[in-house]
């Protein structure tokens, strides 16, 4: 499963996206599988290390049916948001809402460990690893990806032209 951007589970990338469900899921992200929340806290870059910091992900953000509802952009990752905001669910866990919103943004790279949204460089946090995450990013071919998300592949509906590591 890909928890992006305000996914809290299910099979898919959370993360932004376009309305409809989890990208991983056949959705968008807006709407899909319950995002992470994301938790913040420090992850050391890469692969290895411990878990990140902040215990369990923290609730979603308020109740909204788009971004539009607070003056915001949709996202799928933090590469659709500007350089001061980070793409983050504003919605509820059962209707994912990916907004761009002011904030600091993860800054674990692919492959490492995760809790949610907020503690990866892209967005995306995928189900598995240790912690129960593993940051995913863009990739052009699977050599760019680590063994745990060995595919390079577009998330359908994810409203993204990108290829991202996921796992088999």
């Amino acid at each position: 499963m890909v928890v992006a951007c305000g996914d809290s589970g299910g099979t898919g990338a959370s993360g932004g996206g376009n309305p409809g469900g989890s990208p991983a899921q056949g959705g968008g992200g807006n709407g899909g599988e319950a995002p992470n929340g994301g938790a913040g806290g420090a992850v050391s870059d890469g692969g290895g290390g411990g878990c990140p910091e902040g215990g369990a992900p923290e609730g979603m953000g308020g109740a909204i049916e788009a971004c539009s509802d607070i003056g915001a952009a949709d996202c799928f990752t933090n590469y659709d948001c500007a350089d001061d905001q980070r793409c983050e669910n504003q919605g509820t866990a059962d209707f994912a809402v990916p907004c761009c919103v002011t904030g600091d943004r993860g800054t674990a790279g692919v492959g490492a460990p995760c809790l949610g949204e907020n503690d990866c460089a892209s967005s995306l946090c995928v189900e598995g690893g240790v912690c129960g995450g593993i940051c995913s990013d863009r990739c052009d071919s699977p050599d760019e990806c680590p063994a745990e998300l060995s595919q390079c592949i577009p998330i359908a509906f994810s409203g993204s032209d990108d290829k991202f590591c996921l796992p088999r």
